[in-house]
This record gives C-alpha cells, structure tokens and sequence, in this order.
C-alpha cells in the first residue's frame, strides 16, 4: 500500500495505502455527498408525488359518489383506483424502508465498533502473553508492536532486515521494559515450505495470543499486468508476499489457539482490496483474497473461541507513503494502530480507523464507471510522474 502522492521502490516489502485508491477517495467525497442525499431525498420525493396525483384524480369521484351530493343512486363503486394509490404508497413507503435499512447499516459500520462498542479484553480473548507481528519494522506494523507492548503483550517480531529488526526490538524495550522481544528474519518473497516450516517451528516456541499478518506488497508503479515493471518476477512477489504469510502462518499458528479455545488472527488487507482496481491487477486481487481468506477462516473456527479479522486500511501518515501531513482523513500509525486494535471484537471486517470507513462507505454508493474511470486516470498520473522522476535521476 502506498501513502499519497508517492511509490514504492521495486520489489519493496510494506503495509502502507496506495495512492491511487486514495487520490480516488479524495476527489470523489463531495461527489458521493451529494449523490447521497439526492438518492434519499428523489425517493421520498416520488413516492410522495405518485400518491398525490393518484388521489388528485380519485377524490372528484369519491365527491360525486357522496349520497349527500348526487340525488340519483350511485354507480357501483371502483376499487380501481384505490388498489392503484395503495401500491403506489406501499412501493414508496417499502423504497423508503429499504433506503433507511441501508443508510442504518452504513451508520452502524462507521460509528458501531469506533464509537458504540466498547473494546474487548485482548488479553482474556488472545488467551496467551505473545503477539507476532510480521511486517514490523515500519509503518502501521511498528505501530501494532508498540501498542501492544503498551497493553502488556510480548512483542515477536518478523522481518527481512536484521538491522532493522534489532533497532525496533531496542526502542521497544526502551519505552517498554517490562516485557519481552524476540526477532525471526525472513524474507516473504521466499515461497519455500520447508523455509515457512522453520519460521514456524521458532514462532511456536511461545504461546501465541495474537498473530498481525502485516506484510504487503506493491508494484513500483500502476499499469496494466503485461506492462507492470519487473514483468513476471513482479508479478510473482506482489502475488506472493501478500498471499502466503496470512495463509501458511494461519495454518501453522491456529493448532495452538484452538488447543486453548482462544486466540486472535488479525490480517492486514487494504481499501484497494473493496473493488476491482484497473491498473492494481495482482495486487488489488491479492488483498481481495485476504478478505475472502478471513472469512472463511472466520466460518472455520467458528465455534473455537478465535476471532479472525480483516483490516483493510486506506491513507496512513508514514516513511513509505512519503510522510504526508496528518489530516481528517490521515491519521498517523500510531493513532491507527490503536484504533484498529480496539475494533478487535466488535468488527469482523473493517478498515480501522473512523474516518477510512466513511470514505469507504462513500465510495461504494458511487457507480462502478465513475470508479473505474477515476482509477484509471490517477493510475496514469501516477505512473508518468514516476517515470518522469525516474528519467530526471539518470
């Protein structure tokens, strides 16, 4: 994922939004805003109107019908008219229900787990002291390990870069003194069982509460999949790095939670994920497939006494998305973490953070060819200033 207004170098290993989804997002809110309100308010308005006319043109006859108007026997009355305003009012009335049931929904989604529920007991649920965090040296990965360190767990964290995995086990320790911190290397382009069996058998060395499969994946830059820099070793990585890890680490951590009827597996997908995104190919149907794999893993372990979610960020304030200002809608990593734990419980899917899951709500009620067409056209910006910067540095 990638942060607004930059890009990732090739083959760069992160968990940060991308900027075509959120350039997308900002350009349309006030679209969507509007939309919104002339659908609800065209609705109300029809089916106030058809009603009306309808009994415009019914009232004249139930005058002339009155005995106490007409001095001659009246015709035989005709239901005609009345079956007609009674399906009119009830085609209203249900249009209007199911726009309140939907527009509640979306209330629920957005205000429900940030602002009704209450955050559950992480500790009583993951049933175990150790957190594992891949993806944990940066960003909105770093952020999880040192919130949870703040609420008590032990910190495991997963990485490629040795330097960098020590660097963070240091600063955690140092605002942190009271727990522990273990390291693992590994490099998630590595599609090897045998090498994933490794990192496991350490990873089960402790018993694991909470697993944050964080890691993620994006090309340089977006394209159509025959032009994607990097051709098909790209292609391969971004597949891998944001597939495997959720999937084999699953597999291999569960056995554990469901032997003490407790544990918590929080997947990091991306708002990239929510749509068909041209020019994200692989990876917008990669971070699909995390949210598909939640679920039914959500479905799987139903009755152990695990909670699996899916979150599914937008724009985040840190080094890999260019350190954007902080803003409404751009909260830094820390602040995301914090909230993204405490939706643990009480969403299964979500986006994290209050103000992700507006626009996200938002940018579903738009039609699909505004979507496309508005992707489509920041992903070719995108992709010119990049390669613009790129032959301006040779």
């Amino acid at each position: 994922m990638l942060g607004h207004g930059s890009q990732l170098p090739p083959g760069k290993q992160t968990n940060q939004n991308e900027s075509v989804y959120l350039r997308f997002c900002y350009r349309t809110q006030k679209v969507t805003d509007i939309y919104v309100c002339l659908l609800v308010s065209l609705s109300a308005s029809s089916a106030s109107l058809f009603s009306l006319l309808t009994l415009t043109r019914f009232l004249p006859q139930v005058v002339v019908l009155s005995p106490s108007c007409c001095s001659s026997p009246p015709k035989q009355f005709d239901f005609t008219l009345i079956k007609m305003v009674c399906c009119v009012t009830g085609a209203g009335v249900i249009a209007l229900l199911f726009i309140a049931y939907k527009f509640f929904n979306i209330l629920l989604r957005i205000l429900g787990p940030y602002v009704f529920c209450k955050p559950i007991d992480l500790k009583k649920q993951a049933g175990a002291n150790w957190a594992v965090v891949t993806g944990a040296t940066d960003g909105i990965g770093k952020s999880y390990c040192f919130e949870l360190a703040k609420r008590g767990f032990n910190i495991y964290l997963v990485s490629r870069t040795q330097s960098k995995l020590e660097q963070t086990k240091k600063e955690i320790l140092q605002k942190h003194s009271n727990i522990e911190v273990k390291i693992a290397v590994f490099d998630f382009k590595n599609p090897s069982p045998a090498d994933y069996q490794k990192l496991l058998a350490k990873l089960n060395e402790v018993e694991v509460g909470i697993l944050i499969n964080n890691v993620g994946m994006f090309f340089e830059y977006p394209d159509i999949i025959h032009k994607i820099a990097g051709g098909i070793d790209s292609l391969a990585d971004v597949t891998t790095v944001n597939t495997l890890p959720p999937t084999l680490l699953s597999a291999g951590i569960v056995p554990q939670m469901v032997s003490r009827h407790a544990g918590i597996v929080v997947n990091i997908s991306s708002g990239a994920g929510s749509i068909p995104m041209p020019q994200m190919s692989v990876y917008s149907a990669a971070k699909k497939y995390i949210t598909w794999l939640t679920a039914i893993l959500r479905k799987e372990y139903d009755h152990q006494g695990i909670i699996f979610q899916t979150i599914a960020p937008h724009k985040v304030s840190t080094n890999m998305s260019g350190n954007p200002d902080t803003s409404f809608f751009c909260p830094d990593s820390d602040s995301f973490a914090k909230s993204a734990l405490n939706t643990i419980g009480n969403s299964s899917e979500t986006t994290g953070y209050i103000t992700h899951q507006l626009e996200l709500e938002l940018m579903t009620l738009l039609p699909e060819f505004l979507l496309n067409d508005f992707i489509s056209k920041t992903g070719d910006s995108i992709r010119k200033t990049v390669l613009a910067r790129k032959e301006k540095s040779q």
